[in-house]
């Protein structure tokens, strides 16, 4: 008798939860093709796509721009804020003759963000010669890690690019050396592992309003990521470029790629990234198809490493979800070819959900993980760990040495709200992560009694609206 009571108060609580989650749009998306359980089609969801398609060659533009409404313009633009998509955006609609598209209102904030940008982008710049002009008195041998690095393959214009700090590569054996040129210049560490130390400045942050991610900030942050010094290594194979009249050293062009590729996975298996990360990747995978030799020469530094070519493959698998083919088989024949049927799976299911959410993101990448594990792709973290992630939450702002009790007052307050943000966020997810899971388990037991690559899509769509 009190078995059977349990069960129904345990009946009684997961359908208030589905009921919940439902009513808060987590689980009412049909998860590729926008479809509502009803028939409709998810008009957020279905635009955002429309935003990245405008991206892919040859670009595939929507009508859906033409008859928007102003509030669902604003709403448009606060996404892809928050993505990193607005100047983006702008440079491509403007490109393309959309501009004419868009409210006036709406093109004049973009082009205030575009300046604003500009202005940002001009100010790293200054930081990031200042910081290497004194790594080389230093004597610390460094190259430049994504940011500019990506200039041009991944992103034509430097000032395109939403960039919020400096990455080094350095190496391990002069990383006090390069500490000591940080905290010259006013930053202290905030988090320091064996292979990433991040620095940062005094500042407050502050919710702010949209536009103020693409000013000028008074903090600055820097990262560190440290390697060995020899003669194999990513240091060694760099190479001088040309910025602007400034020499730097960068990463050769196929570790540039590689370390692009894996962040990508690295962003697929965390609770939320932006998508203009995942656009960079696309743009370069692109920018090179026809490359033989440039593909030759990737393989040749993933060695034999399997695990290397499953996280390539499955960052390309991704970016084949949201743009149709696009990687050349030099590439995909050893990385996206080697992905289980149950990969595959995922990313029809979920990719699209993943990569043009909003924060703070999901948790659905452990399903991925969970198949991706037998063959040798290792999460960085425990199952359990992630799920229930028992730890003191990061400190968002750090205090300043003349703080007065008001900037005290707005920390302690900043910090408040996002520990309830983040608590909120992970209960819903291991509701969500339980439903979906048991949903899982049911399709691929089903792709492996079918194996019928026609039917799999299909019948998952079919499976995922059932109650």
């Amino acid at each position: 008798m009190q078995m059977r009571h349990s069960n129904d108060i345990a009946a009684t609580i997961f359908r208030f939860t589905r009921g919940y989650i439902r009513d808060n749009g987590i689980m009412g998306i049909h998860l590729n093709s926008f479809e509502t359980p009803g028939g409709g089609v998810d008009r957020k969801y279905a635009l955002r796509h429309a935003v990245l398609l405008l991206f892919a060659d040859p670009p595939q533009i929507s009508p859906r721009f033409g008859v928007l409404s102003l509030g669902e313009w604003k709403r448009l633009l606060r996404w892809m804020d928050i993505s990193g998509m607005t100047v983006y955006f702008l440079d491509r609609a403007e490109e393309l003759g959309l501009a004419t598209a868009i409210p006036s209102s709406t093109y004049a904030q973009m082009k205030s963000r575009l300046e604003s940008n500009r202005e940002r982008t001009a100010m790293l710049m200054a930081d990031s010669v200042d910081i290497q002009a004194a790594f080389r008195r230093e004597g610390v041998p460094y190259a430049l890690a994504k940011g500019n690095s990506y200039n041009p393959d991944s992103v034509p214009k430097l000032w395109l690019r939403s960039q919020t700090d400096l990455d080094f590569l350095v190496a391990k054996e002069c990383a006090e050396n390069a500490r000591r040129v940080l905290e010259d210049r006013g930053y202290k560490v905030r988090k320091e592992t064996a292979r990433i130390w991040e620095f940062a400045t005094d500042h407050i942050a502050r919710w702010g309003a949209p536009e103020d991610a693409y000013r000028p900030r008074q903090g600055r942050r820097v990262e560190l990521h440290l390697e060995t010094d020899g003669p194999d290594t990513r240091l060694a194979r760099r190479l001088e470029r040309d910025f602007n009249g400034v020499k730097m050293p960068v990463l050769s062009p196929p570790d540039i790629f590689i370390g692009q590729a894996l962040h990508c996975y690295r962003n697929i298996c965390s609770q939320y990234s932006r998508l203009s990360q995942y656009l960079e990747f696309y743009r370069h995978a692109h920018t090179r198809r026809n490359d033989v030799e440039f593909w030759c020469q990737v393989r040749a530094l993933c060695g034999n490493d399997p695990s290397v070519a499953v996280r390539i493959g499955a960052s390309l698998r991704l970016m084949t979800e949201l743009m149709g083919d696009f990687a050349p088989d030099a590439l995909t024949a050893w990385t996206m070819d080697r992905l289980s049927p149950a990969a595959h799976l995922w990313f029809e299911l979920y990719s699209r959900r993943k990569a043009l959410g909003s924060p703070p993101g999901t948790k659905l990448h452990l399903l991925l993980q969970e198949e991706l594990r037998p063959i040798g792709v290792a999460s960085d973290m425990s199952t359990r760990r992630i799920l229930f992630p028992i730890v003191k939450p990061p400190v968002i702002v750090y205090p300043t040495p003349q703080e007065n009790f008001a900037a005290r007052f707005h920390r302690y307050s900043f910090q408040a709200r996002f520990v309830l943000y983040q608590a909120r966020f992970h209960i819903v997810e291991i509701v969500r992560i339980s439903w979906h899971s048991m949903r899982w388990q049911k399709l691929v037991a089903r792709q492996e009694q079918t194996r019928n690559p026609h039917a799999n899509k299909e019948m998952a769509m079919t499976h995922v609206h059932e109650d």
